[in-house]
């Protein structure tokens, strides 16, 4: 049984916990907080899988979400290695169209929105997904280029 459920990351239950005392190797910690997934603290195993994972497929983290999102949508028999391709084209493409102050310009994400949507077709993405698709990357993109 896996700790996480990547590929339906919406079944998976996570709880945060404060001040919960753990025994150490030598002593007792009590760290700011514990967050246990699917009632399990299995965390750091399943996190490090994940991190081979995206070492398999040459993303960095920040293009985790990216990847995440889009498996959601690529057909299972694209492969995951056109999916990770297109998650690294995607956050080198958004990363080429942000300025300073690109969130509240609505002319520079409509026009991130098409450059994504092209991008998009060009992949072959079903036309009916590109539009619905392309919004969720730019709102994604919003919340990783602010952080």
């Amino acid at each position: 049984m896996r700790a996480i459920d990547f590929d339906h990351p919406h079944n998976n239950t996570f709880t945060v916990t404060n001040q919960l005392e753990v025994l150490g190797d030598r002593d007792k910690i009590i760290p700011d907080f514990v967050v246990y997934v699917n009632g399990q603290f299995q965390l750091r195993e399943a996190l490090l899988q994940q991190q081979k994972g995206d070492e398999t497929h040459g993303l960095q983290a920040y293009e985790r979400p990216f990847f995440d999102l889009l498996r959601e949508v690529l057909p299972v028999e694209d492969g995951l290695e056109r999916t990770a391709t297109l998650a690294r084209e995607t956050t080198a493409l958004l990363a080429q169209l942000t300025v300073i102050d690109w969130t509240t310009r609505e002319d520079v994400k409509r026009e991130m929105r098409r450059q994504v949507k092209d991008l998009l077709r060009a992949e072959g993405m079903e036309h009916a997904q590109i539009d619905p698709l392309a919004k969720r990357i730019v709102a994604l993109a919003e919340h990783w280029l602010k952080g």
